[in-house]
């Protein structure tokens, strides 16, 4: 009787380590859901072509999570902070466009008259349209206190003869113990070169060679316009 016992329980043994060969052998069928194992390197090392795992628990590169309690920023304010930025154009006193009148160098970035009637001398301005100017100022030198330099902002109508004076500066005859000055004047101008070209008309008194009158710089400062204005239109399906 115990032999036969002990048959039973050995032939138990066997059935279930034929099992369980066979489980551990048999193929497990793969769905598109499963994950291939990762080959990993003898020290545990992830390979290098095959990436990390992700935790679910991580955000993804890319992604971006707000708080709805968070403040968000007012797009209105952003439009403007964009448009209260101004830029400046400055135009050398060497730029200007001198025809056939002859002009002294004064130091190294000045020049003034150097004939015995006063004179002018031009520069384009070119400025994006819709910017608005808020501001023109020019320097010079100016120890004449019986002539005085002035700087007309001008824009001229492409068709006909008609145009605008935008702002005139003026050296003043109260300068003849100043050497270096700076003139300025606020301006609130929206350019518009669909219809006018715009220009600095400077005006030197003659030559004195005790009296200098002399032109350094011009600068206009502006606000561009704002690019939300020339955004393309987006198109929404309903």
């Amino acid at each position: 009787m115990l032999k036969k016992r002990t048959s039973i329980i050995v032939a138990v043994l066997l059935f279930s380590l034929v099992l369980g060969f066979l489980s551990m052998s048999s193929p497990k069928p793969v769905t598109g859901e499963d994950q291939p194992p990762i080959p990993y390197g003898p020290n545990g090392e992830t390979p290098f072509d095959h990436p990390e795992p992700i935790d679910e628990n991580e955000i993804a590169i890319g992604e971006v999570v707000t708080d709805a309690s968070d403040p968000q920023p007012d797009k209105n304010e952003t439009e403007n902070e964009i448009t209260a930025s101004w830029l400046a154009t400055s135009y050398s006193s060497y730029g200007f466009e001198k025809g056939s009148t002859t002009y002294y160098r004064l130091g190294w970035g000045c020049m003034e008259n150097a004939e015995s009637n006063a004179r002018v001398a031009y520069h384009s301005v070119n400025i994006p349209d819709g910017s608005r100017i808020v501001s023109i100022d020019f320097s010079g030198y100016d120890k004449n206190n019986g002539a005085e330099m002035l700087i007309d902002f001008r824009r001229e109508r492409y068709t006909g003869n008609d145009g605008d004076l935008i702002a005139r500066l003026q050296s003043g005859i109260e300068n003849i113990y100043t050497s270096y000055f700076i003139k300025a004047k606020s301006i609130d101008h929206i350019v518009n070169n669909d219809v006018y070209s715009y220009y600095i008309w400077a005006t030197f008194p003659a030559y004195n060679s005790s009296k200098t009158a002399a032109l350094c710089q011009i600068t206009i400062k502006y606000i561009p316009p704002s690019p939300f204005l020339n955004a393309m239109p987006i198109i929404i399906n309903k």
